[in-house]
Order: C-alpha cells, then sequence, then structure tokens
C-alpha cells in the first residue's frame, strides 16, 4: 500500500453577471475531461494568492485581481488529499482561452449542475449553491 499524497491549491472563483468561469482539465491529467473552478498546485515559495494569479495566467491568459478567500475545501481519495484556498477573483486584463486546459467556459448555476465536475469542485459547487456569496 503506497503513501498518500498531499498537495495543496489555489483556485479561482469569477464570476460575470450570473456566471461562473470554469475550465474543462486536460485529457492527460488525473480527471480527465472534468470540469472544475480554475487553479492548481501552489509552488514553494508562493502564497495562495499568487497562486492563483500565476495558476489564471498559465491556464487561461488573464490576469485577476484575488479579492477575497471564500474558504477552504478538502478531499481525499485513497492515494491523495487536496486542499484547496478559493479565492473571488476578478478579471483586470485578458479574454480567457485554453492555455492548459481543454476548453473554458461561462456557465451558470443550473448549467454546472450538468456538467460532470471533479471530484472536490463536485464539493464547491455544493457549497456555492447553499451559499449566498453568488446573489
Amino acid at each position: 500500500m503506497g503513501r498518500q499524497k498531499f498537495v495543496v491549491v489555489s483556485g479561482a472563483l469569477i464570476r460575470m453577471g450570473q456566471k461562473f468561469l470554469l475550465a474543462q482539465r486536460r485529457h492527460d491529467v488525473r480527471f480527465p475531461l472534468l470540469w472544475e473552478f480554475p487553479g492548481g498546485r501552489i509552488e514553494a515559495p508562493e502564497t495562495p494568492k499568487q497562486c492563483v494569479i500565476r495558476e489564471m495566467k498559465e491556464e487561461l491568459g488573464i490576469l485577476v485581481k484575488p479579492l477575497r478567500l471564500l474558504g477552504t475545501f478538502e478531499d481525499e481519495l485513497p492515494d491523495l488529499k487536496i486542499y484547496v484556498y478559493l479565492y473571488e477573483c476578478e478579471i483586470y486584463s485578458g479574454s480567457p482561452k485554453s492555455l492548459e486546459c481543454e476548453d473554458w467556459g461561462w456557465v451558470s448555476l443550473e448549467k454546472i449542475e450538468d456538467l460532470s465536475l471533479a471530484p472536490l469542485d463536485q464539493k464547491i459547487f455544493t457549497w456555492l449553491k447553499d451559499d449566498t456569496c453568488h446573489k
């Protein structure tokens, strides 16, 4: 039995009106082609805020400003434990494009329910539906 890997990630919740920016994971990564709130691993020595800024530029070609930390989320699989800092962000430069993701889109809460989400992103979506931050 192998050791469990621990990964710390920063993610972005970006809104445009009543829609949220989602990215589709690449076909060659864990949870291929599932949808997620965009983000990625924190690299030493960056902070979670620095990470979310870097990841949005690398994945989607956009410059974002993290406005506030919305919360933290965890998920655990037999071989992996993931911890996510989720930031509410706004785009201040650029338009999203698929740089390090398969696809992306602006998606309403109702349509997110129809997408296949990565496991941790399903937890974020459930929180988002139940929370008032999106109203």
